[in-house]
């Protein structure tokens, strides 16, 4: 049995970045295969523009662990970046080919199956390579009231849609919303993998939760509504009174110069997982002011290390709806924002996270954890592959 895994986006982050939920999907089937004692190869697989990788990369069967050693939840990397501007998709197509044959070559065959992740585009490719294929859907365009896709690559898309054996989404709401563009596809939900690194003791000393501290991780794109964030934050006058902004992720230089004259405010920049941890596990609370989010590992991630999560965005608020921790603020308007951020001057600090609240985040949060995940994607392919 070969599983191979067609990702549209790459973590060049080693283990963070964007498309990190991909590396966990396919780590945690590879472990699911393992304890079943059913021999399988996974392989992830990616082709991405150079304007994303910072320059050239090209990785052919590189395992995510050392190959002298192969622990269980190995996976083997196919990698290539391709030169962005005026030729491009030529040259990405070619640089597929090149993985693919690469990947032939190796396994003396083609895929048994093929998991794509997101459709636009690494369904698109699995369509034309011919193997039995599923999707996992993760893009947040489908929450839009208007796609953000053009006509011809819609088209491609919905072929890829109708051809697959299998169509998942990461979320119940991104669910519904696929299903509902293409005109009642049936589409199921898988979890995303919460690795255990999140909410499990640290080594040494727990750090100081600091109630004048608030953090937000992401890439400061549109959908993560930075200017609903820095506007609240600026508006609340915090800075003023002592309060530190933390803000972490992949944002570029030019979405951090956008920002620079906001007060208060401390650039964290691209964090590890276990310096993602003490973050949470150090702040006050998590702001996630994105208009959309099709599951957010992050929200999980925050609740697990005991930081309250403030959103506005409506289905994680049904999600995680009478849980501890969980701040939901009624709308995305700066003055909402920034009233509930003023009142924290006027409210002591008692953390929500003693034993019974960490309990009922992590049974609500059970389903998500490597094995429960792992075994979840196992089954899914079984009621698919030939």
């Amino acid at each position: 049995m070969k599983v191979l895994f067609l990702v549209s986006w790459y973590p060049m982050n080693g283990r963070s970045g964007n498309g990190i939920f991909a590396i966990r999907q396919a780590e945690a089937l590879a472990q699911a295969y393992s304890r079943s004692g059913r021999p399988v190869s996974v392989d992830v697989m990616a082709v991405q523009p150079r304007s994303w990788t910072g320059g050239k990369v090209q990785r052919q069967g590189v395992f995510s662990n050392p190959p002298n050693h192969l622990q269980e939840g190995s996976v083997r990397h196919w990698v290539q970046s391709y030169r962005d501007g005026l030729g491009a998709l030529l040259v990405q197509v070619l640089a597929w080919v090149r993985l693919l044959s690469a990947y032939r070559r190796h396994h003396g065959d083609l895929p048994t199956v093929v998991v794509a992740q997101v459709a636009w585009k690494a369904a698109v490719v699995a369509l034309f390579l011919g193997r039995p294929y599923g999707i996992v859907e993760h893009w947040s365009g489908y929450l839009e009231e208007k796609i953000p896709m053009k006509p011809f690559p819609q088209f491609l898309a919905r072929w890829a849609f109708r051809k697959a054996r299998s169509v998942a989404a990461v979320s119940r709401w991104l669910a519904d919303a696929v299903s509902n563009f293409y005109s009642g596809l049936k589409v199921s939900t898988l979890p995303n993998v919460i690795e255990a690194i999140h909410g499990a003791p640290s080594d040494g000393e727990e750090p100081l939760r600091d109630p004048r501290v608030f953090l937000h991780v992401s890439d400061l794109a549109p959908v993560k509504n930075p200017a609903l964030l820095f506007g609240a934050w600026a508006q609340s006058g915090l800075a003023e009174e002592g309060y530190r902004l933390r803000v972490a992720g992949e944002y570029s230089p030019e979405s951090r110069s956008a920002y620079s004259l906001v007060k208060g405010v401390d650039w964290l920049g691209i964090l590890s997982p276990p310096e993602l941890c003490y973050q949470l596990k150090s702040s006050r609370a998590l702001l996630l002011t994105s208009h959309r989010e099709t599951f957010s590992l992050l929200a999980a991630e925050a609740l697990l290390n005991g930081c309250a999560l403030w959103t506005s965005y409506r289905p994680l608020q049904v999600f995680y709806q009478g849980l501890p921790g969980l701040v939901p603020l009624s709308d995305d308007q700066q003055i909402t924002w920034s009233k509930a951020l003023q009142e924290t001057i006027t409210k002591d600090f008692f953390p929500w996270n003693n034993a019974e609240a960490m309990h009922r985040v992590q049974e609500r949060l059970k389903g998500y954890r490597t094995e429960e995940a792992g075994e979840a994607m196992l089954n899914w392919i079984d009621g698919w592959r030939p």
